[in-house]
């Protein structure tokens, strides 16, 4: 078997400078968000002979490209590459002695107005996608949208909130997962990307596990239902919705309730029934330590067999890819029946 390695490939302000980091290169650790956070790389370089701080001048808000890189990983003459994306650098730090530089890149955009802008604006009869498409537009962002689904909000109010934070969270009510990478913003349904084939079937005795923990919980999880209950003061009517997966026993079975303004049944019915599912999803969860596998990204899912009861279909949440010796840790949650 011919021998196998991995490595990192990055363009440091549109420069490559791969075969620079050579052996200064420390640490490559990479984390992948399906949501809800932004994506980051971080690289650690051995300075000891002064070549890179004499000859670079790394600055906040300069840009690098990152991949990994894998030749003879899972056979003989493959070759992968495993994107990483486009990255903003976050205050670079310098330490000594040994010197040592670290640079941290996160995947939020440069025009820094979408994440901190705060801003008011009441918006009616849009649909999800195009609200996205509209905000995303005011910063030059490219906008991805991908599902079957695309809900009608009748009216949705911006409140002194930053644009990203405002469209996160309508995102959220709807079901649906938000970020942002590589200059765009990324919307998707995750019940839709759970449903997915799976890219992976791991083993419990198989060499590539090299660990794992499953926790169960039952706290502020395993709700039967959801109650939805909002008085519009403008129309002087209450609006009210009961979700729920099978017939409700009051005495004994969990029911979360919500008040929060919904301008109408439909809307009430979709926030009971994403409300239900966000507290729900979370009953098992699981770290899983691979050998590094470039086929493992976040929103994908694996199959995981031999683990007693804990088997079953993951869904991705996190995925963090590590070049010390190249190992691939995820963090994962079951993959409800769905509702």
């Amino acid at each position: 078997m011919l021998a196998r390695r991995a490595y990192a490939e990055v363009f440091y302000q549109g420069v490559d400078i791969t075969a620079q980091l050579g052996k200064d290169l420390l640490s490559f650790n990479y984390t992948d968000n399906a949501s809800g956070e932004a994506d980051d790389v971080t690289i650690t370089i051995n300075d000891a002979n002064r070549k890179w701080i004499n000859k670079w001048n790394f600055e906040q808000g300069d840009t690098l490209i990152a991949n990994i890189v894998t030749i003879n990983w899972r056979k003989d003459g493959e070759k992968k590459r495993l994107p990483c994306g486009t990255f903003m650098v976050d205050a670079p730090e310098y330490s000594g002695r040994p010197s040592v530089i670290n640079l941290k890149g996160v995947s939020t955009p440069a025009n820094s107005n979408f994440m901190h802008t705060k801003r008011s604006k009441v918006w009616k009869n849009i649909t999800i996608k195009a609200l996205g498409k509209e905000i995303a537009s005011r910063y030059g962002l490219q906008f991805f949208f991908d599902s079957k689904t695309n809900p009608l909000l009748k009216k949705k109010e911006q409140s002194d909130t930053a644009d990203a934070a405002f469209y996160q969270q309508a995102c959220e009510d709807e079901s649906f997962a938000f970020k942002i990478t590589d200059q765009q913003v990324i919307v998707f349904n995750e019940q839709e990307y759970e449903s997915k084939k799976t890219v992976a079937t791991f083993i419990e005795n198989a060499s590539t596990v090299l660990g794992y923990s499953f926790k169960p919980t039952l706290t502020d999880t395993g709700y039967v239902g959801v109650s939805v209950k909002y008085f519009d003061p403008q129309k002087k009517k209450l609006i009210e919705y009961l979700f729920s997966t099978r017939e409700i026993d009051l005495k004994k079975d969990k029911i979360f309730k919500v008040n929060k303004r919904v301008a109408n049944l439909e809307e009430a019915k979709r926030l009971a029934q994403s409300t239900l599912r966000k507290k729900n999803k979370k009953q098992v969860t699981a770290t899983l330590e691979l050998v590094g596998d470039t086929r493992i990204l976040a929103a994908c899912t694996i199959l995981l067999k031999g683990f007693g009861s804990f088997s079953g279909k993951y869904y991705v949440d996190k995925a963090s890819h590590s070049l010390a010796g190249y190992k691939t840790t995820l963090e994962l949650h079951k993959v409800l029946g769905g509702y």
